[in-house]
């Protein structure tokens, strides 16, 4: 069990230190109808993609310890789901309903699109 615990600590270590270098290097754009926040739509699809094809090829090639250190650890903590939560909060708090709508559709529809594309992917690369 510890080992286990410590694959997941090494992933979602090494993939909050990458979202946070994205964040560091995505900058923040304003579109001309609304503000959506890059950074965290950037790592959100990135980490779709990523755990798209990390689940496809450990469905075929199981491996735990991989498993628990790329898709629960690193792709746990590269991913934010939270951060895109508070952030859709934040416009709606100040009553900015597009860029919320727009964010939020946006990003759910990418970030599906993305593990569909990741799943592809690992097919392609098998």
């Amino acid at each position: 069990m510890i080992v286990k615990l410590l694959l997941v600590f090494v992933g979602g270590g090494l993939g909050s230190v990458a979202r946070f270098l994205v964040s560091l290097f995505v900058p923040k754009v304003r579109l001309s109808l609304c503000s959506i926040p890059l950074s965290t739509l950037c790592v959100n699809v990135l980490g779709c993609l990523a755990i798209g094809f990390l689940a496809a090829c450990f469905a075929s090639q199981p491996s735990e310890r991989a498993k628990l250190l790329l898709v629960g650890g690193f792709c746990g903590g590269f991913t934010t789901f939270s951060t895109f939560s508070l952030e859709c909060i934040e416009y709606l708090k100040v009553s900015d309903y597009a860029s919320a709508s727009i964010y939020m559709i946006v990003s759910l529809s990418l970030c599906i699109l993305s593990t569909l594309c990741g799943v592809y992917l690992s097919k392609l690369a098998m």
